[in-house]
């Protein structure tokens, strides 16, 4: 009797014992999975808050810049072209230096830049930035905005009027900017459009000067 039960029992001990092991695999499966996405979740939130810092860096060092950019702007009358042009130039460039460290924490690096424009320090670059900082201070009904005709009179605020005004971004581009939908092929659309704009530093001296000047940051 003891060796027929040794004989029935032992496909039932295998077949328990290949339960065991397949709720293991699954128990292990399962964990990894919350492992998995609990490390993409905190991924995802050290990058927004990284990006949130650089954003704040960026603008502190905007409105540390526009004192000098509006004194340029202000006895630019008395200075030759060559004079303007090396002026706007040297205060330029550091703030050409700090879009583009902003704009790396956002996945736009230098490769990305080159594609439209063919010098990494052309201050056009600046518009960007300025435009990205104008809608991450937008409201959030720029998330539900219907772009059409009336937009400019029913939506519009302080940061958007300032941007659309100074940097020639259109409302429906600044919506594509606006904090919570902020995306890398959005900043590359904006990036787009600044490479057409007028070039030069002197140029731009002035739209950093207009649109600060708009937002009473000097």
């Amino acid at each position: 009797m003891k060796n027929w039960v040794k004989i029935l029992s032992y496909p039932v001990i295998k077949l328990l014992k290949g339960f065991i092991v397949l709720f293991a695999v699954k128990l292990f499966f399962l964990t990894g999975i919350t492992v998995f996405n609990s490390c993409q979740k905190e991924h995802e939130f050290l990058d927004n808050t990284k990006q949130e810092e650089a954003l704040h860096r960026y603008e502190n060092f905007v409105v540390k810049s526009a004192l000098n950019i509006q004194e340029f702007v202000e006895n630019s009358n008395h200075k030759t072209v060559v004079e303007k042009e090396r002026g706007a130039e040297d205060i330029l460039i550091p703030l050409t230096d700090e879009t583009k460290k902003m704009l790396l924490a956002f996945g736009i690096n230098n490769s990305d830049l080159s594609e439209e424009f063919d010098d990494l320090n052309d201050p056009r670059i600046i518009t960007v930035g300025l435009a990205i900082l104008a809608g991450n201070h937008s409201d959030n009904y720029a998330q539900n905005l219907n772009f059409d005709l009336f937009y400019s009179t029913i939506y519009a605020n302080e940061y958007w009027d300032c941007a659309v005004r100074a940097l020639g971004i259109s409302g429906a581009g600044l919506a594509a900017l606006a904090k919570g939908q902020l995306t890398k092929e959005a900043i590359k659309m904006a990036v787009r459009v600044a490479a057409r704009s007028v070039g030069g530093y002197i140029a731009a001296a002035f739209i950093v000067a207009d649109f600060t000047s708009c937002m009473g940051w000097w």
